[in-house]
């Protein structure tokens, strides 16, 4: 399927296209593309399925491509921001890029972290060390691919976990109660963009 089949003759080529997604934690579920398909989880031993953090590795600095054992639900999540936020086939690839062909959607991401599990991750000991902010390591990601469809340009590098109201693209609230100001910086944010 090329890019904007599947909207058929409706897609408009000078749309943004936008993205905002919330989130309260880590990612702990993702299913492979295979039929039926199946979960990915690390395959190895020192990460059985049953304890906390489930499905995903306890440090977010690890990366693995989908034909290692270690890949994860984080390791997907990455991927699938990736493909949504990096540049389409028609426009200049950044070098963190070039693992996404024939090239991604270049959608503008903005996400949400949402309550304490964002910062405060908790993991069984038998995982050793775990990074308390998965979850805000992960949106801060996604939200820098985001930010100018470029995974390796972090407007969030210099600021430290769970500050409010966050950085760049990434929003951060302690509680539900401070959703509606995030929703309103976003749609500010989202109104400067297309009237440039």
């Amino acid at each position: 399927m090329a890019a904007g089949d599947q909207f058929g003759a409706f897609t408009r080529e000078e749309a943004v296209w936008i993205v905002v997604l919330l989130s309260d934690g880590g990612a702990n579920a993702a299913r492979d593309g295979a039929s039926p398909p199946n979960w990915i989880c690390p395959g190895s031993p020192n990460n059985p399925t049953w304890i906390k953090p489930f499905c995903r590795d306890p440090q977010a600095a690890t990366r693995h491509i989908s034909t290692n054992a270690s890949y994860d639900a984080d390791d997907a999540a990455r991927d699938a921001a990736d493909w949504v936020g990096c540049p389409d086939s028609t426009s200049p690839q950044p070098a963190a890029c070039a693992h996404v062909a024939p090239g991604g959607q270049g959608a503008v991401i903005f996400t949400i972290g949402l309550g304490d599990a964002m910062i405060n991750n908790t993991c069984d000991p038998s995982y050793g060390t775990c990074d308390a902010d998965l979850g805000e390591k992960l949106m801060r990601y996604v939200a820098a691919v985001g930010d100018d469809n470029n995974p390796a340009t972090d407007p969030c590098a210099a600021v430290a976990s769970g500050t409010t109201p966050g950085c760049g693209n990434y929003y951060f609230s302690p509680t539900g109660a401070g959703l509606l100001k995030v929703f309103e910086a976003i749609a500010s944010r989202i109104f400067t963009r297309i009237t440039h």
